[in-house]
């Protein structure tokens, strides 16, 4: 049996022909398109021939008109089964060329191969002289054949054309949202990312190499690199999430720290919500990273400002009430001391009372000083003339072995300060470079003018926007860690031996330097030594002269004083000693009780007032005072008090103020001066 030739350049057409005649008996040959059709019949004379259209090299219409003219192929069957051309011009074409029959694709399999079956019958049943003369190379043939082609390519190309368009539009739209998407991941603080469980695929979107400190590229973007950089006590918390991840359909917010290239650890807090599903379980999960280190360290900020506006004030309490007691103890042995009939062991004696009260006397105005609960006298002054002052103060108090080097800034802005605060903020911070540096090394201070900006505030929580007078006093000490750094400004808190030291000294600048409206920022590291910079808020205004020392004089008299105080002891106390160098003393146990003696008593010269007492305090009990007798003079005595003779512990002008506990010789010049001064 002849066999019959399948031409078709598509490989699943040929293999169903062939799949299909052979069932029906049928031998086949197969083609890839006409050049190889030609070919094969060259080599086989087949039975038929079946043939698409649209082929490449030589297609159905040029394979049907050569088949057709060639002397021993034209009498060969050539049936047309194509689903490209499939219009009624097109069957025209073909049968015009000689097609048997015209074909459109898809039949029924029985349906083609009766077609089949009913063309090699055709043929049988020829008589060779009866085949038609196809009249070769006709121009009209060729010309409806050239505008058929022509205009199937046209709308081929047109459908390309619009495809292609689509493709461009879908394509720029797929590029527009990942180019929004990209800058969105780039310039959001938030670092989002895709994990898929099953690969362990990680993909971040935003940089994550800037985020972490490393080099563009640096970081390998994998979950194992991701997890080595979780600090490890937060380890187990990601590990558990990650076994339990494809069962889990909630979203996970979790907190941890991680490690930066530099070794420093950041706080994230990472959400992730499960973003796709299959068979029930999670097979992708999509996370955003966001770095709260900043709210963290803004967060123990506050915390230590609660802290240490606690301790203040617990201090301050405990200063009043100490305050009392030590002013009884410093009174009384002041009196024992200027006994001349002493003993010197006895002298010896009272000597050490005296000394120990002087030093808890020096305790509690630190503890005040920490509390910002001293009452202080401010004045413009130039912070300058204050460290020159102090220089040879400072130079006595450190080893000679330490090298003070002092740089002033010129045009050094004014400051509104208390100049003997200011001298004991820098004094003790000399005191403390001293031991940190054992009595050896370099001493450094400097002053300048500085404005701080929003920018540099927000990326340093210490400051505050402004302008400054900055001081700065930098050692080549031990240097500090990081511990010790978060307790330097505690009260009582010290790194020297026992007995060394009260821990005092620098809760005492931390409280001086926040009572007048700047503050503290410490630098440092173990064998670093320790940069302190001291910031007070700068002033146009021109210094004014500090007040001069007075020179010690007579300091009795026979003016008659007013002493109003509820604590009896101390109440004793003052009358002994302002009896003991020739005034009149008149005793008043409150405030009320001192209106009473000033409203009968027109010759008194001068009131000595508790700030704090009973049914009426010092301040009203002076103002009750000056208007019964404008000519009484005042001095207020307090050991701490919240309210009265100042404004947020500024001394209020026109005000005396003698703070205690105070020297018996101090009260006696304080007294003089007052009434001395027209």
């Amino acid at each position: 049996m002849a066999a019959i030739l399948i031409v078709d350049d598509n490989e699943q057409n040929r293999y169903f022909l062939e799949a299909l005649l052979k069932g029906y008996g049928y031998e086949t040959l197969s083609a890839e398109n006409g050049v190889q059709a030609l070919e094969k019949a060259a080599e086989y004379l087949p039975a038929l021939v079946i043939s698409d259209l649209l082929m490449p090299q030589m297609d159905g219409f040029e394979l049907c008109r050569r088949w057709k003219a060639h002397p021993h192929l034209k009498d060969i069957p050539f049936v047309v089964y194509t689903a490209t051309y499939t219009e009624p011009q097109d069957e025209k074409l073909a049968l015009s060329l000689g097609a048997d029959r015209f074909l459109i694709k898809p039949l029924e399999p029985n349906e083609l191969v009766s077609y089949i079956q009913e063309e090699l019958e055709k043929a049988a049943a020829r008589n060779e002289s009866e085949a038609l003369e196809k009249q070769d190379e006709s121009e009209e043939h060729h010309k409806e054949y050239s505008q058929i082609v022509a205009r199937k390519l046209d709308k081929k190309v047109r459908q390309l054309e619009a495809e292609i368009r689509e493709r461009q539009k879908a394509e720029d739209a797929l590029r527009k949202s990942e180019e929004r998407f990209r800058l969105v991941a780039e310039t959001a603080t938030d670092l989002v990312y895709e994990w898929i469980p099953e690969s362990n695929q990680l993909t971040w979107f935003g940089d994550i190499d800037k985020a972490l400190g490393f080099a563009a590229g640096e970081f390998p973007h994998t979950v194992t690199a991701w997890t080595k950089q979780i600090h490890g006590e937060d380890q187990k918390r990601l590990f558990e999430f990650q076994d339990l991840s494809a069962f889990s359909a909630e979203t996970v917010v979790d907190r941890y720290r991680i490690a930066t290239a530099d070794g420093t650890w950041r706080h994230w807090v990472d959400k992730a919500a499960p973003a796709e599903t299959s068979n029930g379980k999670v097979v992708r999960w999509i996370g955003a990273c966001v770095d709260i280190t900043e709210q963290k360290n803004l967060e123990a900020q506050l915390y230590q400002a609660q802290k240490m506006e606690a301790v203040g004030q617990l201090t301050g309490g405990l200063a009043h009430d100490f305050n009392n007691l030590i002013q009884v103890i410093l009174g009384y042995s002041d009196l024992v001391l200027w006994d001349k009939a002493l003993s010197s062991v006895q002298r010896k004696n009272f000597e050490q009372i005296h000394k120990a009260a002087q030093k808890a006397s020096g305790m509690t105005r630190q503890l005040l000083a920490f509390s910002r609960r001293q009452v202080i006298r401010p004045m413009y002054v130039g912070l300058n003339d204050l460290v020159t002052d102090m220089l040879k103060m400072v130079q006595r108090l450190i080893s000679e072995k330490v090298t003070v080097d002092w740089k002033p800034y010129e045009n050094l802005g004014a400051i509104y300060a208390d100049p003997g605060q200011i001298d004991q903020v820098l004094l003790n911070l000399c005191v403390n470079a001293r031991d940190a540096m054992d009595n050896q090394g370099q001493l450094s201070i400097s002053t300048m003018n500085i404005d701080l900006n929003e920018d540099f505030c927000s990326m340093n929580p210490w400051a505050s926007p402004g302008a400054y007078v900055m001081l700065s006093v930098k050692d080549s000490g031990c240097g500090m860690d990081s511990q010790t750094l978060d307790n330097i400004f505690q009260p009582f808190f010290t790194t020297k031996e026992t007995g060394k030291g009260t821990g005092l000294g620098l809760s005492t600048v931390y409280g001086i330097v926040k009572q007048h409206n700047g503050f503290i920022h410490v630098e440092s590291s173990p064998g670093c030594g320790a940069a302190f910079q001291v910031f007070f808020p700068r002033v146009e205004k021109r210094p004014q002269q500090r007040p001069a020392n007075h020179e010690k004089y007579g300091l009795g008299g026979s003016e008659t004083i007013l002493v109003a105080d509820d604590q009896e002891m101390l109440l004793d106390l003052t009358e002994h000693i302002l009896e003991r160098e020739g005034y009149t003393v008149l005793r008043a146990n409150n405030g009320r009780e001192a209106v009473s003696i000033a409203r009968a008593n027109e010759n008194i010269d001068l009131a000595i007032l508790d700030m704090v007492m009973p049914v009426l305090n010092g301040k009203a009990a002076m103002e009750e005072i000056a208007r019964i007798n404008p000519k009484v003079k005042f001095l207020f005595a307090s050991g701490y008090s919240q309210e009265g003779i100042h404004e947020n512990y500024v001394l209020q002008k026109g005000l005396n103020l003698i703070n205690k506990p105070y020297p018996s010789e101090q009260l006696l010049q304080k007294v003089r001066d007052i009434l001395d001064n027209d």
